[in-house]
């Protein structure tokens, strides 16, 4: 089901030089995300995934995020509908996504976040995902790059 290119077309970028910026950003964002959308949330370990998140779901007025490392996936209300956020990072097959009915989840007329999401690349609409990939310039310093499609 996803469709890769080598050349990914960029949509925006974004350097965040503190976290205090990233409420900014959000509002930036979502003016621009067309919901129900896929986002896919690609950077390193420590580069800020959940906290997106949390600015996301504060813009969005909804519930406060933490990781759903443990969990799997946290399920959060606002007042525009739900959000889903996904955390992959201790799955080891894509058949515990099927165990869960992860398709399911991205077929929902909902927002779903998704932190390494390399494991369910075979699940993703291209039509319908967008990719956040995230670079550490500095331990305070981000780069964000909206990216249409999947890009992993």
């Amino acid at each position: 089901m996803t469709a890769f290119t080598d050349s990914p077309e960029v949509l925006q970028t974004w350097t965040i030089a503190q976290e205090d910026a990233l409420e900014e950003w959000a509002v930036d964002f979502l003016q621009h995300l067309r919901i129900p959308s896929v986002v896919l949330l690609d950077g390193p370990m420590g580069s800020g995934k959940t906290t997106l998140v949390r600015y996301l779901l504060k813009t969005l007025n909804g519930e406060e995020a933490s990781s759903p490392t443990f969990g799997l996936v946290n399920e959060y209300r606002y007042d525009g509908g739900v959000v889903y956020h996904f955390d992959l990072y201790r799955l080891e097959s894509p058949g515990e996504l099927d165990e869960i009915g992860f398709e399911e989840y991205l077929d929902a007329p909902a927002l779903s976040l998704i932190e390494w999401p390399r494991l369910g690349e075979n699940f993703y609409d291209p039509q319908r995902t967008t990719t956040l990939r995230i670079e550490i310039l500095s331990p305070s310093e981000r780069k964000i790059q909206w990216i249409k499609g999947v890009a992993l």
